[in-house]
């Protein structure tokens, strides 16, 4: 009796930690049509280190979860530094992922440049907050009062 509920909880506890798995999880944007498409007909927001396109992506949008691509070139610097930039950007998404600020429904591409690699990750999540959220924010409420 003990070893199967040794057992059971066991399996619980996995089943629970993979759960938290898959809500903190990023799903991110890799086809390269995908990229183009944003830079062709998303919406941007600059700031000193990154550039941010984004758009609705598809169909019923509220019902997908936003997408992340990162687009880091040789001018930010080395491979570490690129690869530096990247996990900031991923750890700021899912701070404002966790505290459900990221509207449902885009991709999203953070397009980097020189010197990023010299910011945090709650730089980049103030960026996120301040300055896109509320640009996706608008274009969700400007695309409510064209549909009635």
């Amino acid at each position: 009796m003990l070893i199967i509920l040794n057992g059971l909880v066991l399996m619980i506890i996995t089943l629970i930690k993979t759960v938290f798995r898959l809500i903190s999880m990023i799903i991110k944007i890799n086809r390269n049509k995908d990229f183009v498409r944003l830079y062709k007909k998303g919406r941007t927001q600059g700031s000193r280190h990154f550039v941010v396109f984004f758009a609705k992506n598809g169909g019923k949008a509220a019902s997908k979860p936003s997408r992340l691509g990162i687009s880091t070139g040789k001018k930010c610097g080395n491979a570490v530094q690129r690869s530096r930039i990247r996990r900031i950007v991923r750890a700021a998404w899912r701070n404002a992922a966790k505290s459900s600020l990221i509207p449902k429904g885009y991709d999203v591409i953070f397009s980097a440049k020189q010197g990023a690699a010299s910011l945090k990750s709650t730089d980049v999540q103030r960026f996120l907050e301040t300055r896109v959220i509320p640009s996706m924010t608008k274009l969700e409420a400007k695309a409510a009062v064209k549909n009635t």
